[in-house]
């Protein structure tokens, strides 16, 4: 297997299958480089990865033991001490296989860069979406639905009237000044009937490009819109207060141009999780001929090529061992891309030669904290939860309520995204630390504290939600609708006094039922004694009387059989009264803590008398910080033009190949076209031609039996001449 890969020289080795390199490899590889793409891990995917219930507790031990071989997911620091307590007992009950942990999600804009690339590719065809059905973010103590459309601006009841239309004149204002052409006939509300009566927002807007973006809203907004239009509709990150006006009105013309496309939201997740972005990808770069080597026991020690002659030779020599094999092999490599993890000192497996050492260069050592969590809620009590499609929530910083000093996302995911079984509900929670975040151990001791705060937010919320809409049936409705199984333990209390209540009533008729009918069978007896001794022959009409009674007693008594045999089972209805805030309980079963380093800036390779643009060994870096896919395609397509990967000549060289053959295709075309052409015109000649001899001996056929017919009637004058002159004679 290896020994063919000694004799052939390869454009790319590209170290790593994050997204951005997978994207890297199928854009290269469509473009007809020859590439060979490695990775040291179980696994393809890098820091966009899900596991299963066993496999994140394989994961986990792993990682506390320190015997994990990944570059990508090394950074990620344990912080839930005893798994087994957390885990296990799960496993005993239910199957892990309905569980999918996405350890680093990304959302996906349904119009954007990556969309439309995935779609151009048909990368699109290897994944399954589903949409984030409600978005929230947290004003005060309240969670408020954020509205996307014209008509849900208007029936939205957490804005009133002047935050609803300084709203609308805002996204109106922001859709003029970065779409002109604005389609009349879309089917998104906001892009209709666009007319501004007062154009101030809009030349402020125009005026005050280069401002700042939170400078800006400031000045024209309250603090609840100012939220909703940075964090929201912007999405700005935690970490991004740099943000320019022109910058958040490119953000926010990208939210509401996918707004409505395939749901009510703009974003999309995958039904399997994020690593379906990096099968897709890796699996369209397999298609155009690239080569995979997946295994964490591989060894590279790459080296500059100093007998390279010519062409044929690669800049690079790259010894790699397969430790899984014991075999050895050499690659020959013009290129090489690399994700910056595999810089660290944790990595021993990549090493460089000392030429290649001192012209890498890193920028600095600062890094981004991330902290997350996965909460795991068993549904115990009346739940009736309001969806069962995710929901992504956004809290932003100084919150009184949940009392945090960063800014909190948090997704949570139920039965119909194949994350969860259907009585539970995961919330995902991701806290981002600042840049100069200096002190971890405070970070993490503070993220602790305000994730759990979100999360007695949550249960509560839930549990109030359970009260109000109990006795809704459209509510109801709408989570049968969704797929959600309610597992219904009701309040046993209430059920055990009224099961009491009721045997209590059904004794007490039954005693005065017996009273009453012992009461009138002395009665009888009374009566039926005196009457005896009155009237002493009336006893056979009696005894006829009684014989009636008995065939009607049981011709009612095989009634009741009948209706007994053919009922249908009623089950019994739901108390009116709700249950408890006691009685309902909604408890984190599974609780898994961790953190994600991420280096802010990565390193570079200079080599002298070569600008950076040329240079041979490119670097990637990982992306905890946002949940726009769109950064990762963004990453890639930056590469391919600062490094002149996909050239313009060659580009331009394609099309005039294209058109020159199209022009030769078009002459051959034309000639056979021609061609057929005349000789068309031939056979319709000959088919004239054809037509006329046939013609022209009909014709002469006519003549010939015309002569004939004369000379036959010259003949018979003479024989009838003979004739009489013989009579004469």
């Amino acid at each position: 297997m290896y020994k063919d890969l000694e004799n052939q020289k390869f454009d790319f080795l590209i170290l790593g299958t994050n997204l951005t390199e997978s994207a890297l490899s199928a854009f290269l590889a469509k473009s007809k480089y020859k590439i060979i793409q490695a990775d040291i891990s179980k696994s393809y995917g890098g820091d966009c990865k899900n596991f299963n219930l066993r496999d994140m507790e394989n994961f986990m031990k792993e990682l506390s033991e320190k015997t994990l071989k990944d570059n990508y997911l090394s950074n990620i620091t344990l912080l839930t001490h005893d798994i087994k307590k957390e885990i296990e007992p799960v496993l005993e009950k239910e199957n892990y296989r309905q569980y999918n942990f996405d350890l680093n999600p990304k959302f996906l804009y349904a119009r954007s860069k990556s969309s439309s690339e995935l779609i151009d590719s048909k990368a699109s065809n290897y994944i399954e979406f589903n949409s984030i059905r409600k978005i929230y973010f947290m004003y005060d103590d309240k969670f408020l639905n954020v509205p996307f459309s014209k008509s849900e601006i208007f029936i939205s009841n957490d804005l009133d009237l002047l935050e609803k239309q300084n709203l609308l004149k805002f996204i109106y204002s922001v859709m003029k000044l970065k779409n002109d052409n604005v389609d009349v006939n879309s089917t998104v509300d906001v892009k209709k009937d666009i007319e501004l009566d007062d154009d101030f927002l809009f030349n402020e807007l125009k005026n005050n490009l280069n401002i700042k973006a939170y400078e800006f809203l400031g000045k024209h907004f309250n603090k609840k819109l100012e939220d909703m239009i940075l964090l929201i509709l912007s999405n700005q990150s935690a970490n991004n207060q740099n943000m320019t006006v022109d910058q958040m009105c490119d953000k926010i013309f990208k939210f509401l141009n996918s707004v409505q496309i395939y749901d009510k939201t703009p974003y999309l997740l995958p039904q399997y999780g994020s690593s379906e972005y990096t099968q897709a990808m890796s699996r369209l770069s397999a298609v155009h001929g690239s080569i995979f080597l997946i295994n964490d026991l591989l060894e590279f020690n790459i080296k500059y090529n100093k007998d390279k002659k010519d062409d044929t030779c690669g800049k690079f020599i790259v010894d790699v061992v397969d430790g899984e094999k014991n075999e050895k092999f050499v690659l020959n490599v013009d290129k090489i891309i690399i994700n910056n993890s595999y810089l660290d000192d944790t990595s021993s497996q990549v090493k460089f030669e000392e030429e290649i050492k001192n012209k890498i260069k890193n920028k600095s050592n600062d890094y981004v904290y991330k902290y997350s969590a996965f909460y795991s809620i068993k549904h115990i009590g009346q739940l009736l939860t309001n969806t069962a499609w995710p929901n992504y929530y956004r809290v932003p910083k100084n919150n009184s309520l949940i009392n945090n000093e960063y800014q909190l996302d948090a997704i949570r995911f139920c039965n119909n995204n194949c994350v969860v079984p259907n009585n539970r509900t995961l919330f995902q929670i991701f806290i981002f630390s600042d840049i100069n975040e200096k002190d971890e151990n405070m970070f993490i001791n503070k993220a602790k504290n305000i994730a759990d705060n979100f999360i007695n937010k949550i249960v509560k919320d839930m549990k109030e939600d359970i009260l109000n809409n109990y006795n809704n049936e459209e509510f109801r409705k709408k989570c049968e609708f969704s797929r959600i199984k309610i597992i219904e333990e009701i309040n046993k209390e209430e059920e055990k006094k009224k099961e009491e209540e009721e045997k209590r009533k059904k004794e007490e008729e039954e005693n005065k039922k017996k009273e009453e009918v012992e009461k009138k069978e002395n009665e009888e007896k009374d009566k039926d004694k005196d009457k005896e001794n009155k009237n002493g022959e009336n006893n056979e009409e009696k005894k006829e009387e009684e014989k009636e009674k008995d065939n009607k007693n049981e011709e009612k008594k095989e009634e009741k059989k009948e209706k007994i045999a053919g009922a249908v089972y009623i089950p019994p209805k739901r108390p009116k009264t709700p249950p408890k805030k006691e009685l309902i309980s909604l408890n984190p079963e599974i609780i898994i803590k961790y953190e994600l380093k991420q280096k802010v800036e990565i390193s570079d390779y200079i080599e002298e008398g070569k600008e950076k643009e040329n240079s041979d060994i490119i670097f990637t870096k990982n992306n905890y910080i946002s949940i726009d896919l769109d950064e990762y395609f963004e990453e890639s397509f930056n590469i391919l033009k600062q490094h002149n990967l996909i050239k313009e000549e060659k580009k331009n060289e394609k099309k005039e190949e294209k058109e020159e053959k199209e022009d030769e295709e078009d002459e051959e075309d034309n000639k056979l076209i021609d061609e057929l052409f005349d000789e068309i015109e031939l056979d319709e000649e000959k088919e004239e031609k054809d037509e006329n001899k046939e013609e022209i001996t009909e014709e002469k056929k006519e003549e010939v039996k015309e002569e004939n017919k004369e000379e036959k009637k010259e003949e018979n004058k003479e024989e009838n001449k003979d004739e009489n002159k013989e009579e004469k004679k």
